[in-house]
């Protein structure tokens, strides 16, 4: 008997453009699509190498084309990260540079209606992350610029680097969805 096990079921795999979830959502005119990454077919161990290519290459297709047709929100880790570091919010999540670096060039490409309080919460927590504690005198009351910059980095005066890097990363991620869900980015 034909497709007589569940081998392939919806086969999103090499349709996922068409497949059921992603077309009914556009019918309905939502904008979202729930998907989940396989992680262990990436990273058997939660971490290290990557062992399938072609699995990225379709996670890499699939998350573009969602994002091109609305928002994209993940909140899943590998088991073993999960296990490792109990909380995908918890601070023991380590970041690595690179990642702080290409969220603070997406961070460039925030469209002009982002809020000033917002850019100086990007601002201090960026200073806090890439120099540690303010160590400049506070401009005075006529520098209103520098003076409302330099206040947004003393807001965040003692908040460890890691996780000042973890929280911009986070504020980034933010605001480019705000902007996608208006339309703006």
């Amino acid at each position: 008997m034909e497709n007589a096990n569940a081998d392939v079921t919806t086969s999103e795999y090499h349709r996922y453009k068409v497949v059921r979830r992603c077309s009914s959502a556009e019918i309905l005119n939502f904008n979202v699509y729930q998907f989940s990454i396989s992680w262990s077919r990436l990273f058997p161990d939660g971490e290290g190498t990557i062992n399938n290519k072609k699995g990225v290459v379709y996670y890499n297709n699939l998350i573009d084309y969602v994002l091109k047709k609305g928002n994209l929100n993940h909140y899943d880790i590998p088991l073993e990260l999960q296990k490792k570091y109990e909380d995908f919010l918890s601070p023991k999540i380590v970041l690595n540079q690179e990642d702080f670096e290409e969220h603070a060039e997406k961070a460039k490409t925030l469209p002009e209606s982002t809020t000033n309080e917002d850019k100086l919460i990007l601002y201090g927590l960026y200073k806090q992350a890439t120099v540690g504690d303010v160590n400049t005198p506070k401009p005075g009351v006529f520098n209103m610029r520098d003076r409302a910059k330099w206040c947004a980095w003393e807001a965040v005066k003692d908040k460890p680097k890691e996780e000042a890097m973890s929280d911009y990363i986070t504020k980034v991620k933010q605001l480019l969805e705000e902007a996608a869900a208006a339309g703006t980015s």
